[in-house]
Order: structure tokens, then sequence, then C-alpha cells
């Protein structure tokens, strides 16, 4: 699932997924000493020093690209790398400089990952099966080439040697030098050579059981047939675009629109336990294997590194936690929180159940089923509906698609002091490079600085489903914002890609309310890749510390609750004018927190259950692990047969022992909210300063500093509690 980050253990960029996070419900906790410092204590570049007067150039990829190309194009970026290393490995120690060694070969590997990435991100999106098996293929020859690089003793040596000359550095450029020192101790280069030989073996076996196991999941076709009077509940339009199967029956896509709409419309629990079955068993054969051997060879690199755990390894290294233990520590204090509130919220919903199952002892899978961080279901939706008469589908007619993502960019472009342009997406040429996008459905913005008119980045929306595509939603970095020593500022390049429901007939596509909050979530994201000013790729737009990297995407999921947003993107699809009444919104927003405690225990679950396959001891079997933490989280246990493990593709995409995040950095995000709250939701002045002093920044600085700097004080939990009712 590309996107751009660092590997921790190679100094390269690697694929990565910004995924939509969880729904945060009620909950009250004493979230101890949060904000911590990195280990690193490095002096710091103020923000004026960044370099917001380079000019910006570079311009856009062309996707139009065929699968026997890839290899020649692959080979000719290899070759450039390797001369480029090669030049900055060979100079005498007495003639390094920063420059000509740890700039130099920073910029090597930006430069490889400029002419790759865009290759490599065709593996998700391209409408040709051969460009995506190509994609693939071409993205395990880079991950391993990847770990090849990162052991070039000679490469770590030239860095050694300048080290040792003493240059007082500051700013990102300290930074750059003990980031890429410590890469390389954690890639073994302090090491015996047969144990340095057995950690590269081991990573390049991890980057292909991380890709396969993705693969897997994203290539998998499974269908469920169903009788139509089988799918009773679910709606007409739905209905219509289901291929038959002959003999009165249809062929259902288990994708996550499918896949959502059966569980929460389909009145038949026997159907809904089908759905769910199949649903998480999807690729169990191939990655139940997979997953097996990837927690062991993880585990073994970690010991080999000196690390008790994964997790320890993991959380070492551009973590604001630090250690696996207070992240422990912070999830069991929220079971705690939860358990009562998730018990009451499961009693509700067997009353609820009990109206059409008489009799029915308890809620299982296929009555609350949750997605990766949400929580979902047949029951929830009618509770939400018969307790506070929130309709979702008179609620999903007042968002058509195309007005949401127009209003979203224009609130934007006012926030940030920003104009986005739509350019041709499908020509050959434009005035910035070649431009042609990979599927004529895909939309082209260009980014432009309002006050000086200045164009500073670009990015692509593909919005709709189609065979083949990543099936989720999810933010992509394709090319990175950097500084080029004497040209200028590289122009970033970001990709929203998702898979909202299609137009049926007269009717337009339509956003339920959760969809609205999923956009503005991932639109974050592409802010803060777009906006960045950072210097260097490896501190440069989204990749800051994992458990901070969320917070700028959670952060906007808040205006889609705020009535003023609400009066501007809503409008009926039938008549624009009309916008989403105030006693609808009013029941709306009451419901915000229902089934809160169950929500936020499935994310716990979760996230438990990412820190124990990651822990000290061997994992034998996932499948009873993943049933062990569940049951002691007093969330539903797997139902039995499913391996949702098989499925959990955010620990084998960037979020290994990480999961936690998605929690963890809700905290900042809210209280960088809290700001807008005070000042005004929709305040220019304040969206130009967060702006400038979080989105701009990256982690140039440590994030710790940017949130002081942002709020004036230092970070606390009030407005995360707040938000969250307590």
């Amino acid at each position: 699932m590309p996107g751009i980050r660092y590997n921790a253990g190679s100094g390269v960029q690697a694929p990565h997924m910004f995924g939509r996070p969880a729904m945060i419900g009620s909950l009250k906790f004493v979230f101890a000493a949060v904000c911590v410092l990195f280990a690193l204590k490095l002096a710091v570049r103020p923000a004026c020093a960044q370099p917001a007067a380079l000019p910006v150039v570079g311009g856009l990829p062309d996707f139009n690209v065929r699968a026997q190309d890839m290899g020649p194009l692959f080979e000719k970026s290899k070759q450039r790398l390797i001369a480029a290393l090669d030049a900055a490995a060979a100079l005498p120690a007495g003639k390094r400089t920063f420059e000509n060694t740890v700039a130099a070969v920073e910029a090597a590997y930006a430069d490889f990952n400029e002419a790759l990435v865009p290759l490599t991100f065709l593996s998700q999106v391209s409408a040709d099966k051969a460009v995506r098996e190509r994609a693939f293929e071409l993205e395990k020859e880079v991950d391993a080439l990847r770990v090849d690089f990162g052991a070039r003793e000679d490469v770590y040596k030239a860095v050694k040697e300048y080290a040792a000359k003493g240059e007082a550095l500051k700013g990102e450029d300290a930074r750059l030098l003990a980031d890429l020192l410590l890469n390389f101790r954690r890639n073994g280069l302090e090491l015996a050579q047969q144990e340095r030989d057995k950690l590269k073996s081991l990573r390049k076996r991890l980057s292909e059981l991380e890709l396969s196991f993705q693969n897997n999941v994203k290539e998998d076709r499974t269908v469920l047939e169903a009788g139509r009077k089988e799918l009773e509940g679910a709606p007409p339009e739905f209905l219509k675009e289901l291929p038959s199967a002959g003999e009165g029956r249809v062929r259902v896509p288990l994708d996550y629109p499918h896949y959502t709409t059966i569980m929460e419309t389909v009145k038949s629990p026997e159907l809904r336990k089908k759905a769910e079955f199949l649903f998480n068993n999807k690729a169990a054969d191939k990655n139940i294997p997979i997953l097996k051997e990837t927690l062991e060879k993880r585990r073994e690199l970690a010991r080999l590194l000196g690390y008790a755990s994964f997790a320890h390894y993991q959380t070492a290294y551009r973590r604001m936690a630090k250690s696996p233990e207070r992240v422990k520590a912070f999830l069991e204090r929220l079971k705690a929180l939860l358990a009562a509130q998730a018990q009451k919220d499961l009693r509700e919903l067997l009353e609820l159940k009990r109206q059409e199952e008489p009799g029915a002892l308890s809620i299982g899978n296929e009555d609350v089923t949750g997605l990766i961080g949400q929580q979902l279901g047949y029951y929830p939706r009618r509770y939400i509906e018969s307790k506070y008469e929130v309709d979702a589908a008179q609620v999903r007619s007042y968002f058509p698609v195309d007005r949401v993502v127009r209003e979203a960019l224009s609130i934007h472009e006012e926030l940030y002091g920003l104009e986005f342009k739509e350019v041709p997406a499908h020509s050959p040429t434009t005035a910035a490079g070649p431009a042609d996008s990979w599927h004529p459905e895909v939309r082209l913005f260009e980014v432009r600085d309002k006050a000086s008119g200045t164009r500073i980045a670009w990015f692509y929306l593909d919005l709709y489903p189609r065979e083949g595509k990543y099936n989720h939603m999810a933010a992509f970095d394709i090319l990175v914002g950097r500084e080029l020593p004497g040209k200028g500022y590289r122009a970033p390049v970001s990709a929203m890609v998702g898979n909202f429901t299609r137009a049926e007939g007269k009717k337009p596509a339509l956003m339920n309310h959760d969809e609205v909050e999923t956009f503005f979530h991932e639109f974050g994201h592409i802010m803060h890749q777009t906006l960045t000013r950072g210097r260097y790729p490896r501190f440069s737009g989204s990749n800051t510390a994992l458990d901070f990297v969320e917070a700028p995407s959670q952060m906007p999921e808040n205006w889609v609750w705020d009535p003023a947003v609400l009066e501007r993107i809503s409008g009926h699809y039938q008549d624009p004018a009309k916008k989403l009444p105030k006693d609808l919104l009013a029941k709306m927003i009451a419901a915000r927190q229902a089934l809160a405690g169950l929500s936020n225990l499935r994310l716990v679950a979760l996230s438990l259950l990412d820190l124990e396959l990651h822990g000290p001891e061997a994992v034998p079997d996932a499948s009873s692990v993943t049933d062990r933490v569940f049951r002691e989280a007093g969330y539903l246990p797997p139902t039995p047969g499913t391996h949702f493990e098989a499925r959990f593709g955010h620990i084998m995409g960037g979020y290994a022992a990480g999961y936690y995040g998605y929690l963890w950095s809700r905290v900042y995000a809210q209280d960088m909210y809290s700001r807008f709250e005070k000042e005004g939701v929709l305040s220019p002045g304040t969206g130009m300063d967060y702006r400038r002093k979080i989105l701009e920044r990256g982690s140039s600085i440590e994030e710790e500093e940017s949130l002081k700097d942002f709020l004036g004080r230092e970070p606390g939990e009030e407005a995360f509690l707040r938000s969250l009712g307590g």
C-alpha cells in the first residue's frame, strides 16, 4: 500500500499507507506524560529558516508506462544510485563535507525514490493487470535493493568519517546526520559480518513477505452468492448493480463498499453470518503462513539487534511513546475505563436484537462487525436510527460526492491561504511536464499559494472502485517535497485513492456521513504531504513520528461535525439549495457518541493484538492469540473458523507495533483543534498558523516543539477528553 516513508532500517524510502482511523467515543483516562521529546536532543532550526523563499520546481510523473518498460527504468535508476553512493564513499576522509557526504547520500536515495515510487504505486491503481503485476514485482526488487544499500559498509564509513570531524550542525542538518547514523546501526553495521549477513537476509525475506501479504488481500476476489430474497433490506441501487449468478441468484463482491452495505442493511442474520465468515477469511489460506513466518523473522531481527522484542525495536525509533511498556499501560487504562460502557452498549444492542429474534442470547460479529478501526453493523445502525432517529439514507441524500469534494477543497483553500486549480490529468504534456494519469476517472489539481500565486504542489483524486484497485481509502505520497540545492524546492505530488459508491442512473454518487469524515481525514494527509517545506525527504510531509502522523488527519475530522461546515458542504442531490436540516444535524451530533464504549474498545483490542503479536514470546498460532486478546479486552471474540489477522494489513504495511498510534495521536489532534474552537473553526489566521507550524514542518523539528509553538503551551489531554464527552 504505497505512499512514502523512510524504512527504519535502511534510510531509503519505502511504501507506506495512511488509512482510515478509528471513530473515537466517550472515555476518561489519565494520559500521563504523553508528550515526550525524541531521544536525540538536537538543535532545531526555527520555522523562518525553512526554505520558504526557494522557487518550487519539478514536474509530474508520467503514469502512461508499459509493464515491459519498468525493468529498464529500474535498472537505469539503480545504476544512478550506485554511481552516486560510490562517489560519496570514494572521497578521501580529509575532503569530506556535509554537502558531499551526508547530503549527497540523502539526495542519492531521494533521486532513486523519485524515479521508482510512481511506478510501484501503479501496483495499487492501474487498470492494466499486467502493469499491476509488474509494478508489484518491481516493488519487491526495490525493497531488496533497499536492504542491500542500507548495509553498504563503505557508505556508513563515509558518514562516520564526516561525523568524526565534529563540525557544529544545527536544525535539519543535525537531525539528518544523527538519523543516518542511527539507521546504519539499526541495519546491523556495528555487528560482526556473519550476524550482518543474517540480518540482511532477514530484511529481504521480510520485505517479500509483507508485500505478498498485502497483495494477496488486494487481489482476493472472494464473492458471496445469494438469492435476491436473502438480500432483503439492501438498498435498491445496490441490488441493481449486482451481476447475476443464474437461477435468481446474484454475485456480491466482498470488497469494502459491498461488504459494508450487506452488514449494515441486510435483515437475514444467516446471510450476514456467511458474509462475515467469508470476509474474515479473505486470503487466509495464503496469509496465515505468511504472517507466522513474518512474526518469527521480526522477532529474530529484533533479538539480533539487541532488542527484547520487535515492539521494542519499533517504538525505539521515531515514536513519541518510546517503549511498548508505555503503550501497553496507556491501552490498559483505556480498556479498564471502557469496560462498563462497552458492556452497556452490548446489552442495549441485545435488547434491540430480541425485537427481531426473541430469545436471542448474545450479540455476534454478524450483528456488529467492524472494519479496521470502525464499528459498523446491522444493529448499531438500527440502534442509531431508532434511538436518535437518524435515518442514514436520509443523511446520505444530502452529501453528493461532487459537492462534498468541491466544498471541502474550498474550505481548505480558505483556511490555508491556497488555490486549487483542476488541470487536465490525461493529456500527454502540460506546462509542468508529462501528466498522463493512471485512469480516465482520475482528477488532477494544482496547489497554489494564494498570496504569491506560486504553484507549490499537485494532488490526484481517484475516488471510485474498479477491479484490481486498492479497495479501501488512503493517501499516497508519490513524490516527496525536498530541497534541491541550487535548483529550488521539489514540488510534492500526492494522491487520494478511495472507493465511494458510484452514481446510479439519475442518482449521483452519494456519501454517508462516515465517508464525509473519511474524506476530510485523508485530505488532512494530502495537505500534510503537499504543503511540506521540509528540506530532507525523511523529515518531509507525513514522514513524522508514527504515533503523531495521524494527528494532522484526525484534526480535520472535527470540521464535519460543525454546523457552519455542514451548511456549506451539504445540499440535497435533487435540490442543492436544501441543506442538511438542523434537527437532523442535532440528532447526528447527539448520536456521535453512540456505542462509543464498544467502538473504542475494538480499537484498543486491535492495538493490544498488534503489541502481543510483536512481543518477546514466539507466536505459534496467531488465530488463538487474536481470540485470547479480544476476550481479555472484553470485546467480541472472532467468529470460530475465521482469521481476521490474515487481513490485518496495517501490521504488514508500516504500522507493526504502531497501530496504537491512531489512539495516541488523537490526543494531539484534539489539542490542536482546540485552537480552532477558541479562535474560529474556519479562522484563516489560525489555519495559516497551523499550515506554517505543523503542516509545513513535517518532522524537520521535533513534533513536540512544533506542537508547543502552535499551541503556545505544553500539549495536554483536556481537549481530547472533552471531545469524547469526558
